[in-house]
């Protein structure tokens, strides 16, 4: 799924302003402000200093820090444009370079994909629960 032409809907990621340029380059693979957050996609903890200037520069007071693969393994449905959910299934990677979206659903494909309902639950590859995300951690 083009996650330039889909919304998202139940998590932050791309629902605030991107960050590009130093020092957000440097902060991880992908870096937003959403309202006084800001969002930070990275494999490991970004220096402190390099923090402070980024929530300086973006007039943020606080870093949400997300792993890359925290999106993983989500339930998600597809919906629409009339707002109708038609498949139900399981996020199975993002691409932030590509902004794009790789999920296993019950959709029947080409199915044109209006925005991607993200819920809390997670599962594994066999299926079965393996826990849920508090609410716009992700």
């Amino acid at each position: 799924i083009d996650l330039r032409k889909t919304a998202l809907y139940g998590v932050r990621l791309w629902s605030g302003r991107t960050m590009e340029g130093s020092p957000f380059d440097r902060l991880g693979v992908h870096v937003e402000s959403v309202g006084k957050t800001l969002l930070v996609v990275a494999e490991h903890e970004p220096e402190a200093s390099l923090v402070n200037e980024a929530l300086n520069l973006s007039h943020t007071s606080k870093l949400s820090l997300v792993s890359p693969t925290a999106y993983d393994g989500l339930v998600c449905s597809f919906v629409r444009g009339v707002g109708e959910d038609f498949g139900i299934g399981v996020i199975k990677s993002i691409d932030f370079a590509e902004r794009s979206m790789k999920a296993l659903n019950t959709a029947v494909a080409p199915a044109p994909v209006s925005m991607v309902r993200v819920g809390s639950v997670r599962i594994d590859e066999t299926g079965k629960e393996t826990g849920e995300t508090k609410p716009w951690t992700v």
